[in-house]
């Protein structure tokens, strides 16, 4: 069991050390965490957003954000850093590209980030992989329709028998 710290006998905690444990629990998060600076450039992406995407943590840092779409989601993700410029924040679904050139399906909830002068430096994202949800919901769409088929073949049958 882990040993709490009493008020009476412990001293404040430092800055930096409050730090150190804020950036290990987003870094051990269970959805992706990312940060973008103003142009674009990943500057902070957790293990779990790395490893949604096949890279290293290191390999992503300092790469256009745009590294890691298909034309069609560089346009998406594109119309999105300029609707965050305008301070929207609605979440959005995007699909991304794998290291390997396996897709993956995400909803990214964005927040922009605005220096004290009012101007956009950038954004901070959370991003959930919804993948299997997807494939889920393909599976069960076409098993849908199959059954709408069939149910259609049978009443054709039955009425013209």
């Amino acid at each position: 069991m882990p040993k709490h710290r009493s008020q009476k006998d412990s001293a404040p905690l430092r800055p930096e050390t409050d730090f150190d444990l804020f950036r290990q629990c987003v870094d051990r998060m269970e959805i992706g965490v990312g940060i973008l600076d103003r142009s674009g450039r990943v500057t902070y992406a957790n293990d779990k957003l790395a490893a949604m995407l096949g890279y290293a943590q290191k390999d992503m840092l300092g790469q256009p954000i745009m590294a890691f779409l298909d034309p069609d989601a560089a346009k998406v993700m594109a119309d999105q850093l300029t609707l965050q410029e305008a301070e929207e924040r609605e979440p959005y679904e995007l699909t991304w590209t794998r290291k390997d050139g396996s897709r993956v399906s995400t909803i990214i909830s964005p927040r922009p980030n605005f220096a004290r002068d009012g101007s956009f430096i950038g954004s901070f994202a959370t991003v959930v992989d919804v993948t299997n949800h997807k494939r889920i919901e393909d599976e069960l769409s076409k098993a849908n329709e199959k059954l709408v088929r069939e149910v259609a073949d049978r009443r054709h049958c039955l009425l013209y028998t």
